[in-house]
């Protein structure tokens, strides 16, 4: 099996400066916001750097699915930098999430049985569905992905590109043929391919992935007044200029 060098220097130089970044930045632990703005700009940095391993390990099976995960991360911590109010949003998410495993563990879910023997596991639900029912009260809920991405204003991209890569995510049978069958149309036949060659067929993947991390980095120095905010700001400037003279 031949090994395939992806293009990823540009997300690699993003990463590391994402880095630094990250080392630099001072936040509020009290505050939520800056809390779950600082985990998901982590996050991010993080599945950047799966993107670089399994680009460079013959292992393009997964960069789709990593880029999908980089897009969610990427709409929430948008959504939640230009909106304060974002994070009850998010709670409301967590609240509701949380109390369905909990409701399950209750009824005898046997991979949930260590929180099912939680003493007080009945009250925390019910505080859970008190929360949740005040959150309503305010309209405030869980929101859908195509919510979130309507809200950072990335229709276009749920569209298209995530409802793709969900395909990949989910086994649905175009991706199936995409991955495994190679077709012969000349001799109406087809092989079946376990690693296929993906060189060169996600490189753009690698660039857009280091864009969003840059300009994750913009936004997230804004809020917290990082001093490096020019510093990232200039980047994503060169970082721009670079890609429309490639």
């Amino acid at each position: 099996m031949q090994r395939l060098i992806a293009d990823t220097d540009s997300l690699r130089a993003a990463h590391d400066f994402s880095l630094d970044v990250a080392g630099d930045l001072g936040f509020d632990k009290e505050q939520p916001r800056h809390r779950n703005l600082v985990a998901l700009y982590g996050t991010q940095i993080e599945l950047s750097g799966a993107l670089i391993v399994v680009a460079n390990n013959n292992a393009g099976i997964a960069v789709r699915g990593l880029f999908r995960n980089l897009l969610e991360i990427f709409v929430e911590l948008n959504n939640l930098a230009e909106s304060p109010e974002y994070g009850e949003y998010m709670d409301a998410a967590h609240l509701y999430e949380w109390n369905k495993s909990l409701k399950s563990a209750r009824d005898g879910n046997p991979f949930l049985a260590s929180i099912g023997d939680f003493p007080d596991l009945q009250n925390t639900i019910d505080l859970n569905e008190e929360k949740l029912l005040a959150y309503k009260d305010r309209k405030i809920r869980p929101l859908n992905v195509f919510e979130k991405f309507q809200r950072a204003k990335m229709e276009h991209e749920y569209r298209s590109i995530y409802n793709q890569f969900s395909s990949d995510a989910h086994g649905n049978i175009r991706s199936l043929i995409d991955r495994h069958f190679e077709f012969n149309e000349t001799e109406n036949d087809f092989e079946v391919v376990v690693y296929k060659n993906y060189s060169g067929e996600f490189d753009h993947l690698y660039s857009d992935a280091a864009k969003l991390l840059l300009v994750s980095g913009v936004k997230i120095c804004s809020v917290l007044d990082s001093s490096m905010s020019e510093e990232v700001s200039n980047r994503l400037r060169q970082f721009n200029e670079s890609q429309n003279t490639a």
